[in-house]
């Protein structure tokens, strides 16, 4: 399911922006599914449907990634609504608000923020955070 989802044209342009196949997302979640990567992830559900995607890691804990971003501390969160024909519909922003709130924070208690990066372009993406109070 995963990989169909990262394989999906509103996908491919801003979160994989090329083919993934099933060895490969294999390969990318092995470690952080076997606790041997820093980070957790999880499905949202609708109606008991999967639809979206969400994971969050301490800033802290990939130094590559903070130097690039020049950010030290807080939370990294990315994520993903499933299907394009809900988006628009709100569910960005509760999906994202509800992760933050019961999820990521309680994952990283001292933590204080969060950091999401997403390419300019990405409009949708920049509307769930702006409504979400991100700077």
């Amino acid at each position: 399911m995963l990989c169909d989802w990262r394989n999906r044209p509103h996908l491919r342009r801003f979160y994989q922006k090329t083919p993934i196949t099933l060895p490969e997302l294999q390969a990318e979640y092995h470690a952080i599914l076997h606790g041997e990567e820093p980070g957790h992830c999880h499905l949202s559900f609708l109606d008991d449907r999967p639809f979206g995607y969400a994971q969050c890691y301490r800033i802290m804990d990939w130094p590559d990634y903070s130097a690039k971003i020049e950010v030290s501390d807080g939370i990294g969160v990315d994520y993903f609504i499933a299907d394009p024909a809900l988006i628009g519909r709100g569910l960005g922003r509760a999906m994202l608000g509800a992760y933050l709130r019961e999820i990521a924070f309680p994952l990283f208690p001292g933590e204080r923020r969060s950091v999401v990066c997403h390419e300019q372009a990405n409009a949708a993406s920049h509307g769930v955070l702006k409504s979400l109070g991100f700077a």
